[in-house]
Protein backbone atom coordinates (compact mmCIF):
# COMPACT_ATOMS: atom_id res chain seq x y z
CA UNK A 1 0.00 0.00 0.00
CA UNK A 2 1.11 3.70 -0.95
CA UNK A 3 1.89 6.02 2.39
CA UNK A 4 -1.43 7.81 1.41
CA UNK A 5 -4.26 5.24 0.08
CA UNK A 6 -8.12 7.23 -1.15
CA UNK A 7 -9.62 4.17 -2.76
CA UNK A 8 -11.57 3.56 0.74
CA UNK A 9 -12.38 5.28 3.93
CA UNK A 10 -11.03 2.55 6.16
CA UNK A 11 -7.33 1.80 5.17
CA UNK A 12 -5.58 2.69 9.03
CA UNK A 13 -6.62 2.02 12.23
CA UNK A 14 -8.37 4.40 14.22
CA UNK A 15 -8.48 7.99 14.99
CA UNK A 16 -5.70 8.34 18.08
CA UNK A 17 -8.14 9.89 20.29
CA UNK A 18 -10.47 7.36 19.58
CA UNK A 19 -7.95 5.08 20.62
CA UNK A 20 -7.16 6.63 24.01
CA UNK A 21 -10.72 6.77 24.77
CA UNK A 22 -10.88 2.69 24.35
CA UNK A 23 -7.57 2.39 26.50
CA UNK A 24 -8.76 4.89 28.85
CA UNK A 25 -12.15 2.73 29.87
CA UNK A 26 -10.64 -0.63 29.13
CA UNK A 27 -10.12 -1.37 32.75
CA UNK A 28 -13.57 0.10 34.07
CA UNK A 29 -16.05 -2.65 34.90
CA UNK A 30 -19.27 -2.71 32.75
CA UNK A 31 -22.49 -4.72 32.09
CA UNK A 32 -22.24 -6.58 29.24
CA UNK A 33 -24.85 -6.58 25.83
CA UNK A 34 -24.99 -2.75 25.62
CA UNK A 35 -26.11 -2.27 29.46
CA UNK A 36 -23.20 -0.73 29.90
CA UNK A 37 -22.69 2.72 31.68
CA UNK A 38 -20.26 4.17 28.69
CA UNK A 39 -22.10 4.36 25.43
CA UNK A 40 -24.20 7.19 24.79
CA UNK A 41 -28.06 6.46 25.14
CA UNK A 42 -29.43 9.54 24.27
CA UNK A 43 -29.13 11.64 21.46
CA UNK A 44 -29.96 15.65 21.04
CA UNK A 45 -33.77 14.51 21.06
CA UNK A 46 -34.75 12.52 24.22
CA UNK A 47 -36.89 10.54 22.32
CA UNK A 48 -34.37 8.89 20.33
CA UNK A 49 -33.18 5.39 21.23
CA UNK A 50 -29.77 4.52 20.19
CA UNK A 51 -28.22 0.84 19.41
CA UNK A 52 -25.06 -0.54 18.14
CA UNK A 53 -23.98 -2.80 15.87
CA UNK A 54 -20.59 -3.51 14.30
CA UNK A 55 -21.05 -3.01 10.51
CA UNK A 56 -23.13 -1.33 8.01
CA UNK A 57 -25.11 -4.01 6.17
CA UNK A 58 -25.51 -5.67 9.54
CA UNK A 59 -27.09 -2.43 11.00
CA UNK A 60 -29.24 -2.00 7.60
CA UNK A 61 -30.44 -5.85 7.54
CA UNK A 62 -31.70 -5.11 11.32
CA UNK A 63 -33.28 -2.45 10.89
CA UNK A 64 -34.95 -3.60 7.96
CA UNK A 65 -35.98 -6.91 9.83
CA UNK A 66 -37.45 -5.05 12.46
CA UNK A 67 -39.29 -2.71 10.41
CA UNK A 68 -40.99 -4.89 8.01
CA UNK A 69 -43.22 -8.12 8.34
CA UNK A 70 -43.08 -10.81 5.62
CA UNK A 71 -45.42 -9.26 3.56
CA UNK A 72 -43.79 -6.10 3.56
CA UNK A 73 -41.50 -4.66 1.18
CA UNK A 74 -38.39 -2.19 0.76
CA UNK A 75 -38.66 1.52 -1.79
CA UNK A 76 -35.22 1.83 -2.97
CA UNK A 77 -33.20 3.91 -5.35
CA UNK A 78 -31.54 2.06 -8.29
CA UNK A 79 -28.39 3.15 -7.36
CA UNK A 80 -29.76 2.33 -3.43
CA UNK A 81 -26.52 0.62 -1.01
CA UNK A 82 -28.92 -2.40 -0.37
CA UNK A 83 -29.68 -2.97 -4.00
CA UNK A 84 -26.24 -2.72 -5.50
CA UNK A 85 -23.48 -3.82 -2.65
CA UNK A 86 -24.66 -5.92 -0.13
CA UNK A 87 -25.13 -9.06 -1.67
CA UNK A 88 -28.39 -9.41 -1.62
CA UNK A 89 -28.83 -9.36 2.34
CA UNK A 90 -32.20 -7.82 2.58
CA UNK A 91 -33.63 -10.49 -0.19
CA UNK A 92 -31.80 -12.95 2.38
CA UNK A 93 -34.01 -12.36 4.90
CA UNK A 94 -36.76 -12.46 2.15
CA UNK A 95 -38.02 -9.17 2.17
CA UNK A 96 -38.67 -7.59 -2.02
CA UNK A 97 -37.17 -4.10 -2.71
CA UNK A 98 -39.00 -2.27 -5.12
CA UNK A 99 -36.61 -0.57 -7.51
CA UNK A 100 -37.34 3.24 -8.29
CA UNK A 101 -35.57 5.18 -10.93
CA UNK A 102 -32.94 7.91 -9.49
CA UNK A 103 -32.91 11.16 -10.69
CA UNK A 104 -29.02 12.39 -9.67
CA UNK A 105 -28.99 9.57 -7.10
CA UNK A 106 -31.66 10.45 -4.57
CA UNK A 107 -35.29 9.02 -4.68
CA UNK A 108 -37.85 11.54 -5.40
CA UNK A 109 -41.60 11.84 -3.79
CA UNK A 110 -42.92 11.39 -6.92
CA UNK A 111 -41.15 8.24 -7.40
CA UNK A 112 -41.98 7.27 -4.11
CA UNK A 113 -45.97 7.95 -4.57
CA UNK A 114 -45.74 6.06 -7.86
CA UNK A 115 -43.84 2.89 -6.11
CA UNK A 116 -46.83 3.01 -3.74
CA UNK A 117 -49.81 3.06 -6.50
CA UNK A 118 -48.02 0.36 -8.49
CA UNK A 119 -47.37 -1.42 -5.46
CA UNK A 120 -51.25 -1.44 -4.16
CA UNK A 121 -52.93 -4.88 -5.75
CA UNK A 122 -52.98 -6.18 -2.13
CA UNK A 123 -53.19 -8.62 -1.16
CA UNK A 124 -51.31 -9.92 -4.46
CA UNK A 125 -48.34 -7.39 -4.55
CA UNK A 126 -45.79 -7.26 -1.66
CA UNK A 127 -46.82 -4.10 0.65
CA UNK A 128 -44.45 -1.13 0.19
CA UNK A 129 -43.52 -0.57 3.71
CA UNK A 130 -40.12 1.21 4.09
CA UNK A 131 -38.41 3.81 2.16
CA UNK A 132 -33.95 3.50 2.05
CA UNK A 133 -32.30 6.47 1.79
CA UNK A 134 -28.51 6.29 0.88
CA UNK A 135 -25.55 7.29 -0.79
CA UNK A 136 -26.03 11.31 -1.82
CA UNK A 137 -26.44 14.83 -0.14
CA UNK A 138 -30.20 15.29 0.58
CA UNK A 139 -31.25 19.07 1.35
CA UNK A 140 -33.84 19.84 3.94
CA UNK A 141 -36.04 20.88 1.43
CA UNK A 142 -35.51 17.97 -0.28
CA UNK A 143 -35.68 15.16 3.21
CA UNK A 144 -38.91 17.74 4.12
CA UNK A 145 -40.76 16.63 0.64
CA UNK A 146 -40.25 13.12 1.02
CA UNK A 147 -40.79 13.03 4.47
CA UNK A 148 -44.48 14.40 3.67
CA UNK A 149 -45.75 11.62 1.78
CA UNK A 150 -44.45 8.78 4.15
CA UNK A 151 -46.01 10.38 7.20
CA UNK A 152 -49.43 10.79 4.79
CA UNK A 153 -49.45 7.10 3.98
CA UNK A 154 -47.05 5.62 5.84
CA UNK A 155 -43.97 3.87 4.75
CA UNK A 156 -41.09 3.96 7.46
CA UNK A 157 -38.52 6.21 6.20
CA UNK A 158 -35.38 4.92 7.59
CA UNK A 159 -31.81 7.18 6.43
CA UNK A 160 -28.78 4.95 5.68
CA UNK A 161 -26.18 7.62 7.12
CA UNK A 162 -22.98 5.46 6.53
CA UNK A 163 -20.70 8.48 5.79
CA UNK A 164 -23.35 10.86 7.78
CA UNK A 165 -20.13 12.55 9.50
CA UNK A 166 -18.92 13.55 6.45
CA UNK A 167 -22.19 14.49 4.94
CA UNK A 168 -23.37 16.51 8.21
CA UNK A 169 -19.39 18.57 7.78
CA UNK A 170 -20.10 19.55 4.18
CA UNK A 171 -20.31 22.73 2.60
CA UNK A 172 -23.36 22.34 0.85
CA UNK A 173 -25.40 20.61 3.59
CA UNK A 174 -27.63 22.60 5.58
CA UNK A 175 -29.37 19.88 7.89
CA UNK A 176 -28.18 19.00 11.43
CA UNK A 177 -28.79 15.42 13.73
CA UNK A 178 -32.39 17.66 15.00
CA UNK A 179 -34.01 17.74 11.62
CA UNK A 180 -33.00 13.68 11.25
CA UNK A 181 -34.27 12.96 14.19
CA UNK A 182 -37.97 15.39 12.99
CA UNK A 183 -37.81 13.96 9.45
CA UNK A 184 -37.12 10.36 9.85
CA UNK A 185 -38.07 7.10 11.52
CA UNK A 186 -34.65 5.77 11.87
CA UNK A 187 -31.59 6.93 10.65
CA UNK A 188 -27.59 5.75 11.38
CA UNK A 189 -24.56 7.15 11.69
CA UNK A 190 -21.72 5.20 10.27
CA UNK A 191 -18.56 4.95 12.56
CA UNK A 192 -16.29 2.53 10.63
CA UNK A 193 -15.93 5.27 7.39
CA UNK A 194 -15.35 8.29 9.51
CA UNK A 195 -12.24 7.50 11.87
CA UNK A 196 -13.37 4.62 14.25
CA UNK A 197 -12.18 1.06 14.57
CA UNK A 198 -16.10 -0.13 13.77
CA UNK A 199 -19.53 0.53 14.50
CA UNK A 200 -22.34 1.75 13.33
CA UNK A 201 -25.32 3.67 15.56
CA UNK A 202 -29.15 2.99 14.80
CA UNK A 203 -30.92 5.69 15.72
CA UNK A 204 -34.64 5.06 16.08
CA UNK A 205 -36.83 8.37 16.64
CA UNK A 206 -39.76 6.36 16.47
CA UNK A 207 -40.80 4.81 19.42
CA UNK A 208 -43.25 2.33 18.57
CA UNK A 209 -39.71 0.90 16.19
CA UNK A 210 -37.96 0.22 19.08
CA UNK A 211 -40.21 -1.77 21.55
CA UNK A 212 -38.56 -5.12 20.41
CA UNK A 213 -35.16 -3.71 18.53
CA UNK A 214 -32.58 -5.44 20.70
CA UNK A 215 -34.40 -9.18 19.89
CA UNK A 216 -33.67 -8.25 16.32
CA UNK A 217 -30.34 -7.66 16.92
CA UNK A 218 -29.59 -10.61 18.83
CA UNK A 219 -31.23 -12.82 16.67
CA UNK A 220 -29.30 -11.41 13.43
CA UNK A 221 -25.87 -12.17 15.25
CA UNK A 222 -25.29 -8.38 15.99
CA UNK A 223 -25.52 -8.55 20.14
CA UNK A 224 -21.98 -8.29 21.39
CA UNK A 225 -20.77 -9.34 25.04
CA UNK A 226 -18.60 -6.07 25.04
CA UNK A 227 -20.86 -4.25 23.25
CA UNK A 228 -19.19 -1.40 24.87
CA UNK A 229 -16.45 -1.26 22.57
CA UNK A 230 -18.52 0.26 20.06
CA UNK A 231 -20.16 3.05 22.01
CA UNK A 232 -17.77 4.34 23.75
CA UNK A 233 -16.15 5.10 19.97
CA UNK A 234 -18.84 7.49 19.81
CA UNK A 235 -17.95 9.25 22.70
CA UNK A 236 -15.11 10.95 21.04
CA UNK A 237 -13.93 12.97 18.21
CA UNK A 238 -15.39 12.97 15.47
CA UNK A 239 -18.50 11.97 17.01
CA UNK A 240 -18.40 14.19 20.38
CA UNK A 241 -20.27 17.27 18.51
CA UNK A 242 -23.48 14.96 16.82
CA UNK A 243 -24.43 12.71 20.31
Amino acid sequence: MPPSSFPDDYSEGTHLQTLDKLCETNLSQQKPYGADEISPKKLQSPDAAIYFVASGTLANMITIANCLRPHEAVISASTGYILVRETGAIEAIRHKIIVVDQENGELTPKGIQNALNKNAHYPHMAKPRLVYLSNTLYTKAELTAISAPCRKRGPILFLDGARLGAALSAIENDMTLPDLVRLTDLFRIGGTKVGMLLGEAIVINNKALAEDFSFHIKQRGGLLAKGRILGVQFLDVPFQSLL
